[in-house]
């Protein structure tokens, strides 16, 4: 899995591409603690993400529980493909997490 990412306004756009399986966690897990403090609104684009396992499902419910916890912690997922968005229909996380269109996340970037 390859991670980039870039701050726009005061949200962080991490954009993930490739498969987010239990052997990504680590990758995820530094990229994560190395650029956290930059800000509490966090973006995570999936459009070129292929594929993600419980693990991958697992990092992301522990970074929502921890930026849930800071002060105007929010956190969004786009791009969200059919198999991504089955594999959190399947797990009941479809309301857990934002989940929004691009020109959603577009338009809440530019506001702020």
């Amino acid at each position: 899995m390859e991670i980039t990412h870039d701050l726009q306004n005061s949200f962080l756009i991490l954009k993930l591409k490739g498969e987010f399986d239990i052997n990504e966690i680590p990758l995820f897990e530094d990229t994560i603690k190395q650029i956290k403090d930059k800000s509490n609104k966090i973006v995570f684009d999936l459009t070129r993400l292929e594929y993600i396992d419980s693990g991958g499902i697992g990092a992301f419910i522990q970074l929502q529980t921890d930026i849930s916890k800071r002060e105007g912690g929010e956190l969004y997922l786009f791009g969200v493909n059919d198999f991504i968005y089955g594999v959190l229909e399947v797990a009941n996380l479809l309301t857990y997490f934002s989940i929004l269109e691009e020109k959603e996340i577009n338009k809440l970037i530019s506001n702020q």
